[in-house]
């Protein structure tokens, strides 16, 4: 139930913060809904990447520099968090909510 929510939480956020984006910018919201989510996919995907580099850098610096192991370097795998089940599912229905309004043009 809790990651139910987590997801729901997510998916709000994102429209809440597109909506923001659109507003600023004065662009409709249907235009940035789908990039945009992808790039806030994007964004996260990169934190987690550039976190996940950093950790590895360090433990390979600490042990080349003092011979003790650090921790172990790990090849990076995106986890699929509730967070980032949201963010799937929120660009998914944006694609196809997109889909649709733009249909006439196809």
């Amino acid at each position: 139930m809790k990651k139910l929510l987590v997801v729901l939480i997510t998916i709000v956020a994102e429209t809440i913060a597109l909506a923001i984006v659109s507003y600023i910018t004065g662009w409709n919201l249907m235009d940035i809904l789908f990039l945009g989510s992808i790039v806030i996919f994007g964004i996260v995907w990169l934190f987690y990447l550039s976190t996940h580099q950093s950790g590895n850098v360090m433990n390979a610096g600490i042990r080349g520099t003092t011979g003790f192991n650090g921790g172990e370097i790990k090849p990076f795998s995106f986890a699929l968090t509730p967070v980032t089940i949201g963010m799937v599912v929120f660009i998914a229905g944006s694609l196809v909510v997109t889909l649709i309004h733009y249909a006439s043009y196809f």
